[in-house]
């Protein structure tokens, strides 16, 4: 059976709230954050948590876009790896995490060259973002919009 809690599959921007989540005392929330993982590097001990959790976070897509992928082929990742937890646990509630943006940085050290990749970086993200929200309308998962 599945526990009450929640699990949170993550890139490593997931480990700074890892002090937060454990005040919410009796529901249990675990979080696994690997630091540069890709959506399609889920592996089979990750998939095997799912079977324990009610309630399964997805947040994971930056480092595919970081290592190239357009954003449409890490869509195409997000759904087999959902379509992965759904085989595993049938009744997981799903919820697929928006990919954050990242900041312009205006110190003397960054480049001008720097800061429009970030720009272009951000332009993928927020099409990502979207091809993100229609696929979490596909496949009945609640898509959380972190800058709504």
């Amino acid at each position: 059976m599945a526990a009450t809690g929640l699990l949170v599959i993550s890139d490593s921007q997931w480990k700074y709230a890892v002090p937060e989540v454990q005040e919410f005392g009796e529901f249990d929330v675990s979080v696994i954050p690997v630091s540069g993982m890709q959506v399609h590097q889920v592996d089979s001990t990750m998939l095997l948590a799912t079977e324990f959790f009610n309630d399964t976070v997805v947040h994971l897509g930056t480092n595919n876009l970081i290592c190239g992928e357009t954003p449409e082929r890490v869509v195409e990742h997000q759904q087999e790896l959902l379509t992965r937890i759904r085989l595993r646990n049938p009744k997981v509630r799903l919820f697929l995490s928006s990919v954050l943006k990242r900041r312009v940085n205006y110190f003397k050290s960054w480049t001008l060259q720097r800061n429009l990749y970030i720009e272009e970086m951000n332009l993928k993200i927020d099409k990502l973002n979207m091809l993100m929200k229609q696929l979490a309308l596909r496949m009945n998962v609640v898509f959380i919009d972190n800058w709504r």
